[in-house]
């Protein structure tokens, strides 16, 4: 098999020879780790870092009480707004609380 011949490829579409590169893992933005996988790069203050302030957990009810007044001020579609005023909650969670738990209008039915 033949190798592939990237100075053709680039002329053929309009490139010269210095224009056309092939990216490694450091133009890319992907490091090794230890156990030979490559990741990407991670920024201070990513998901990572924000990822340990997450919450898990039951919800108490200071943060039930506050959830339903921010649905209020803010709706109850805008939930990245919601979560930045609740330390530590994402806006999922805070969607999934208020659909399954605080939503005025839930009927709750027990079927024993």
């Amino acid at each position: 098999m033949d190798a592939f011949n990237f100075q053709m490829f680039g002329s053929t579409f309009g490139h010269s020879s210095q224009q056309v590169s092939c990216l490694t893992s450091a133009d890319n933005g992907l490091q090794m780790k230890g156990n030979g996988r490559k990741t990407k790069g991670r920024r201070k203050g990513s998901k990572s870092c924000r990822k340990s302030l997450i919450v898990k957990g039951q919800w108490n009810s200071q943060e039930d009480r506050l959830l339903v007044q921010l649905v209020k001020q803010y709706g109850d579609s805008k939930w990245s707004r919601v979560a930045e005023k609740l330390p530590g909650r994402i806006a999922k969670q805070c969607r999934d609380r208020w659909q399954n738990h605080l939503r005025p209008d839930i009927t709750v039915s027990f079927n024993f």
